[in-house]
């Protein structure tokens, strides 16, 4: 027969591993982090860099990267903006002919 303060120890132990297990599985949900300033736009169609630098411009934008072999471009603003500015940016480029659609710069790590 097992003790009243073996049982209470099997108990405080149980406990601590469902404890454990409970916060390794929250901490293991990443945070969706993103540029302050930069987004990813694909392109209604193929654009020369001269095209991509007058979109940008457009916006007061700096072509950061223009990927033309897949018709995308990352366009950074000079300045970190709040979260309404990025998202009033990416409605405002959601309207434009010569956008496909617009999207959040994410950041990625490698232990994720």
């Amino acid at each position: 027969m097992i003790s009243m303060a073996k049982k209470a120890c099997i108990l405080f132990v149980c406990c601590l591993l469902l404890a454990g297990c409970k916060s390794a599985a929250k901490s293991e949900q990443p945070v969706a982090e993103h540029s302050m300033r930069t987004v990813i736009v694909s392109l209604e169609h193929e654009m020369s860099d001269a095209e991509v630098e007058s979109l940008a411009a457009d916006y007061g934008l700096n072509v950061l990267y223009n990927y033309s072999s897949l018709n995308m471009c990352a366009l950074a603003s000079p300045k970190d903006l709040s979260e309404k500015q990025l998202i009033e940016l990416m409605d405002r480029l959601t309207v434009d002919s010569r956008v496909l659609s617009v999207d959040r710069d994410y950041i990625m790590h490698a232990d994720q």
